[in-house]
Order: structure tokens, then C-alpha cells, then sequence
């Protein structure tokens, strides 16, 4: 589906972000990553433990667009 979105719409910018939450036991947390792939360079990386997702998801856009020219979309 992914493949079929960029063809039909020439993305330049990916954003992806990932998360899981391990009930119980000692020191059970959230745990988050996000990633950015702007065709030339991939960036991310973990966020702190109990994050959550929607704070990934706003960091990697966050990312995404500031990584625009004034203008670009």
C-alpha cells in the first residue's frame, strides 16, 4: 500500500514511528521510537521511556518539517 501511495502521490518525505507497552512486572514501560527518511537520509531514534506514541509521532514531524525550505512542501 505504501508503494502504491508514493507513485500515486511522489512523497519525498516518510515519517514512521513505533511503539509497544509490556504489562507488568518490574519496570514495565512504554517503549517509542520515530524515524525520518527525506530519500537521502534517514534519521530517528528512541524516545524516553513512557513517552508514548502521540509524542513520537509530533517529534517526527517536527523533524520532517523542519527540515523544509520556507515554501517547500
Amino acid at each position: 500500500m505504501a508503494l502504491a501511495l508514493a507513485a500515486q502521490y511522489d512523497f519525498s518525505r516518510v515519517v514512521a514511528t513505533d511503539g509497544s507497552y509490556e504489562a507488568g512486572g518490574v519496570g514495565a514501560a512504554r517503549a517509542t521510537a520515530w524515524g525520518l527518511w527525506d530519500g537521502e537520509q534517514l534519521r530517528g531514534g528512541a524516545m524516553p521511556p513512557s513517552s508514548g506514541n502521540y509524542l513520537a509521532e509530533l517529534h517526527a514531524i517536527h523533524a520532517a518539517l523542519s527540515a523544509c525550505a520556507v515554501g517547500e512542501r
